[in-house]
């Protein structure tokens, strides 16, 4: 009888300490989303083309009905590339932007033939790599970002696309605003 008295006292410290530590001295509940279902919606969506094929499909399929381009190159990447006004600072020449925010070298790849191979360009210039060290796709060796700018680079040669890589110039803290503490010099 006295064991059974123990664990039932002992049970209900557990539980009495473990409703206090549940217990608040003011109620602040996070500030809900009230459009939490749209977000879920969106997210799910988003998934559904998480290379994004579908962001320039119509383009391409408008520029693949006009006559061919023998000087049309394609600039493929991520943000630097997608943020790029190409009619601005090349006015007058057949270059195509086909840059997305944010992607890594596997998104891409999957793009190569819709958005490059497809355009029937002469070359195309290839920057990316910054996303995949950042693991916007999930975590990744320099040889699997390595084998991804080869296999574009070798679909393009096999299509007769020539390939022009391109790099981000390395960071500096000699300016006013130091660029270390987001990026840190080192590999990963």
């Amino acid at each position: 009888m006295h064991r059974i008295t123990v664990r039932w006292l002992f049970a209900g410290l557990l539980v009495t300490g473990a409703a206090q530590c549940q217990l608040v001295e003011e109620y602040r509940p996070s500030r809900a989303n009230c459009c939490l279902p749209a977000t879920a919606q969106a997210l799910a969506d988003q998934l559904q083309d998480w290379n994004q094929l579908g962001r320039y499909h119509a383009a391409n399929e408008a520029l693949k009905t006009q006559p061919g381009e023998p000087k049309r190159m394609v600039f493929f990447g991520d943000s630097i590339t997608d943020g790029w006004k190409l009619a601005e600072s090349f006015p007058g020449k057949p270059y195509v932007n086909r840059g997305i925010s944010g992607q890594t070298t596997p998104q891409m790849l999957v793009r190569m033939f819709p958005d490059v191979i497809d355009l029937e360009p002469v070359a195309f210039i290839l920057l990316a790599g910054t996303n995949d060290i950042a693991r916007n796709t999930g975590p990744e060796t320099l040889t699997m970002i390595e084998e991804n700018m080869q296999a574009m680079t070798d679909l393009a040669r096999a299509h007769g696309v020539k390939a022009i890589l391109c790099s981000v110039m390395p960071i500096s803290d000699y300016t006013g605003r130091k660029q270390s503490g987001q990026r840190l010099p080192r590999t990963f």
